[in-house]
């Protein structure tokens, strides 16, 4: 039986109808994260999505008021079709009637959510959960990120909710000024560092022929690692258990706890310079949450162009997200939201890429002008194997083709670390 921190912690796609029976059997209670609907809210003299088979306005509205407050304050997770307790706070008591044609209902909902909500809030995902009868009929789910774009609103003109407690209350001018400010202050930070990121990018020797990328992830929220950062540098960070993920363009800085160096506020590890080595990098830790890897592919002497594999430089990005993991679970503070971007360069006039479809055949891709990946907002606890998936198209996306199942990189988040 699951506690309902780790049924929170599954990634939505993973959930099933045995989560939903595990918070009833232990009792989860609404918390600032959790909200429990028995049904879609609706008063009695209106006929809803039950009765009619449509959604009626005063059920999204109700349903978006929820959404909102965990937007505006932690993110969470709603539940449709779970009966709550008279406690305070209200518990799971019971599964309730199934919701009839949960799928279309999901689809639905989120159009008329999406509609309602101002603004849109980025990463907001529903999913049907069918029940044991296979009937159609089933369960819905809410998973609600904490919004970097905060506050949102329901309706014209908008009106504004927070979450306290177990509980949306709704925002006073006071309330939406401090948060405005927060917001403003947190954007700020998050591209000041990405600048900052992309300004020691653009510090790389030049190379006539090379490929040069960067992966910089930023916390939401500035930690404070400095003692993490020194045990780096000590040598006293143990490598991960059991191995880490696929060699890629860059060493997994985990897979050794040596050659951590001091940089300013923080630590660095860098590849040996070696005249002949194809491939430079350095990996970087910053004390206030800002990790990034920096790297270099030079074209090999003699050979006309230059050979790579998308699947490398994925690999890369999943080291780097298993770093985050290990310093996310070693920092003193639960901060948990991040913000991935990256970019990938070609000095080279010509590039080939591995084409997975068949490996004799590689082809040429153009590179000169770069590609620059759009930031993703990720939350470590709650998977990132939706993100990853996303970038990784986004990768074979820049060598111009199609990520196949078959090159697919084998990315789960780690289950332990050392």
């Amino acid at each position: 039986m699951s506690s309902a921190s780790v049924i929170a912690q599954k990634p939505l796609s993973e959930l099933s109808l045995g989560d939903l029976e595990s918070l009833v059997e232990i009792e989860a209670a609404e918390s600032d994260q959790l909200e429990l609907k028995r049904d879609l809210p609706i008063s009695n003299d209106a006929k809803g999505w039950r009765e009619s088979g449509k959604l009626h306005k005063n059920e999204t509205r109700a349903i978006a008021i929820e959404v909102v407050a965990l937007a505006n304050a932690y993110g969470g997770r709603v539940y449709i079709g779970i009966d709550e307790s008279s406690d305070d706070p209200k518990r799971a008591a019971r599964m309730a009637s199934a919701l009839p044609n949960v799928a279309s209902l999901s689809e639905r909902l989120g159009d008329g959510l999406n509609g309602l909500i101002s603004p849109p809030i980025r990463g907001l995902a529903l999913k049907a959960i069918a029940d044991a009868e296979g009937s159609g009929d089933g369960f819905l789910v809410i998973d609600v990120p904490r919004s970097l774009e905060a506050p949102h609103g329901v309706g014209v003109p908008p009106q504004c909710y927070w979450r306290r407690g177990s509980t949306a209350q709704p925002m006073e001018m006071r309330d939406l000024q401090n948060l405005f400010w927060e917001t403003r202050t947190r954007t700020e930070r998050i591209r000041f560092e990405q600048q900052e990121s992309i300004r020691r990018y653009e510090l790389l020797p030049e190379r006539p022929n090379a490929i040069n990328y960067r992966f910089t992830l930023v916390s939401v929220e500035p930690l404070a690692l400095k003692q993490l950062t020194q045990s780096f540098r000590k040598g006293a960070i143990a490598p991960m258990s059991g191995g880490g993920p696929a060699s890629g363009v860059a060493e997994y800085p985990l897979w050794r706890n040596d050659s951590w160096t001091f940089a300013a506020f923080g630590t660095v590890k860098s590849s040996e310079k070696s005249p002949t080595s194809p491939k430079h990098f350095s990996w970087a830790v910053d004390e206030t949450g800002v990790l990034e890897v920096i790297g270099t592919i030079a074209m090999q002497s003699g050979i006309n162009g230059i050979c790579v594999d998308p699947y490398d430089f994925c690999a890369t990005a999943a080291h780097l997200l298993y770093l985050a993991t290990y310093v996310h679970r070693s920092a003193p503070q639960s901060v948990d939201q991040w913000v991935l971007d990256g970019e990938i360069q070609s000095t080279c006039p010509r590039v080939y890429g591995e084409n997975p479809a068949g490996r004799l055949r590689q082809i040429t891709v153009d590179l000169r002008h770069g590609a620059r990946f759009r930031p993703l907002s990720l939350s470590l606890e709650q998977g990132t194997e939706e993100i990853f998936a996303a970038l990784e198209e986004r990768i074979w996306a820049a060598f111009g083709q199609e990520v196949l199942d078959q090159a697919k990189h084998p990315y789960q988040r780690p289950a332990r670390l050392a």
